[in-house]
């Protein structure tokens, strides 16, 4: 049972690895208006094309024994499922969310990409892969509230003319993402000694 709780909070704090790397950045810096149904919203995006995806390869792909060609399957299908499961939820969520707001076909800049890579080399049990998920859902969610609370906050503050909008973003993502990749380095040594 420890282990699960560990691989939930390695996960949550992990998502921040792909955050960093610029692959989510986009989206967050063109939200003119911060929104938490539309960030549930991406969550539950997210989570559901990384519990298909992880059931895809594992019952599907891997069985076929494709080899290094697993890994090149993976882009293409994280965005093919993502974009589906998008699709789908905005058929059942048209009243709520809108579809000026999704960013169908690009799997949330390669944020979908990043979390089944991890889920596929790490989750060796459905139950891992689901937790797994949930961890990325939840820091997803958690980091997307707290730099939109930035963003609202540097609008109220004084804030340079030059650094207002998308460059104080980045540099918030960028020392958000070093936070959170710290968290995590201090959290497996923490592992490593017990």
């Amino acid at each position: 049972m420890n282990n699960t709780a560990l691989l939930s909070i390695f996960t949550g704090l992990s998502i921040n690895l792909v955050v960093q790397f610029g692959l989510g950045v986009r989206d967050i810096i063109g939200m003119k208006h911060y929104q938490l149904r539309f960030s549930l919203y991406q969550g539950l995006v997210l989570f559901l094309s990384i519990i298909i995806t992880w059931l895809g390869f594992a019952y599907i792909i891997i069985p076929l024994g494709f080899g290094f060609l697993e890994t090149l399957l993976l882009l293409p299908l994280s965005i093919l499922f993502s974009s589906l499961i998008e699709k789908g939820l905005l058929v059942l969520l048209s009243k709520w969310i809108s579809p000026a707001n999704t960013s169908v076909f690009s799997a949330y800049n390669g944020m979908v990409f990043g979390a089944n890579f991890f889920t596929l080399r790490v989750a060796g049990s459905f139950m891992e892969a689901l937790i797994m998920a949930a961890g990325f859902t939840l820091g997803y969610i958690i980091s997307m509230a707290i730099v939109q609370e930035i963003n609202k906050r540097s609008s109220i503050e004084a804030v340079p003319a030059a650094l207002r909008g998308a460059p104080l973003l980045l540099i918030s993502i960028g020392l958000l993402s070093l936070v959170f990749s710290a968290a995590a380095a201090f959290f497996l040594q923490m592992v490593e000694i017990f």
